[in-house]
């Protein structure tokens, strides 16, 4: 009995059971079908009006110089009189003779600044401008990160077939064409002259690297502007004609003077020759006994 009750037990289990799953319907369209959600209408935005900038009422308006201002030539002329003389508010002759009046005189006196033919009161774009390099002694990203570091901006020459050149400039030097923020000062077309160890490289800043907070120059790509370098032209030696095959004559004889093998074939003889020539003009059916 034991036995049987543990058989039909083992049966038992082994018989698979079905579950019976919900699957998810698929949703109907929204729309025209009879299922689903109805689509949602949404109105139409309305024209509101122009946006309103609260902060344009605040502004003060600016000045208007054919209005008055509030500071006119009379009170102007009262507060120089005042600082000459305190308490005065009007300005005597006497007064005006010996604190304007001399001075003037004194500045008038001086002789005229005499001024460099090559001055210039304003930056002349086609002029070449003179900047102060020093040859740059490291390389790469972490080497022109120190040079930033101690003000010095890195840049490098090249160009016209010469080797590459690794320079440094002092923002010190380059004070005239950064302060302005005129980045067209250092366009790709002006023309430097570089001066390193007194000696003068004809360049043009060709590309720059900028920083992208300050748009300040952080590497600079200087494109020589000289006449480019001569080089030789190598011209190679013919190859010598080496003839195939083994030497004719015997190696281990070698006269110094005179040569031991002949230059005629031996066997080529002039009956021979003309023998083959006569064969080379035969047409072939003569040549093989043949009619034509």
């Amino acid at each position: 009995i034991m036995l049987l009750r543990s058989a039909s037990f083992g049966l038992r289990s082994q018989i698979p059971v079905i579950v019976s799953r919900n699957y998810a319907k698929p949703k109907a369209p929204a729309g025209g079908a009879k299922k689903g959600k109805p689509k949602k209408e949404v109105p139409k935005q309305s024209y509101r009006g122009p946006i309103e900038f609260p902060f344009w009422n605040k502004m003060e308006p600016l000045p208007d110089s054919s209005v008055a201002q509030e500071h006119s030539v009379e009170d102007v002329s009262r507060e120089l009189a005042n600082r000459i003389q305190k308490g005065k508010t009007k300005l005597t002759r006497e007064a005006y003779t010996k604190f304007v009046a001399e001075n003037l005189a004194q500045y008038a006196r001086k002789p005229a600044v005499e001024l460099d033919d090559d001055y210039e009161f304003f930056y002349n774009p086609e002029a070449i401008y003179d900047i102060h390099a020093e040859p740059r002694m490291v390389g790469g990203k972490y080497g022109c990160r120190e040079v930033r570091k101690q003000n010095y901006i890195p840049g490098i020459i090249n160009g016209k077939g010469y080797p590459d050149f690794a320079v440094q400039i002092s923002k010190v030097a380059m004070r005239t064409f950064l302060e302005t923020d005129q980045e067209e000062r250092l366009a790709d077309g002006r023309k430097f002259n570089l001066v390193i160890e007194g000696r003068r490289y004809f360049v043009t800043p060709r590309d720059m690297m900028l920083d992208p907070v300050s748009l300040d120059p952080i590497f600079i790509q200087w494109y020589r502007l000289c006449d480019p370098l001569v080089k030789e032209k190598v011209t190679r030696l013919p190859r010598p004609h080496n003839r195939v095959g083994p030497r004719k004559g015997f190696p281990w004889i070698g006269h110094p003077l005179l040569p031991i093998e002949r230059r005629t074939k031996p066997w080529m003889t002039q009956e021979r020759l003309e023998e083959r020539k006569k064969r080379r003009n035969m047409h072939v059916h003569d040549y093989l006994g043949l009619p034509r």
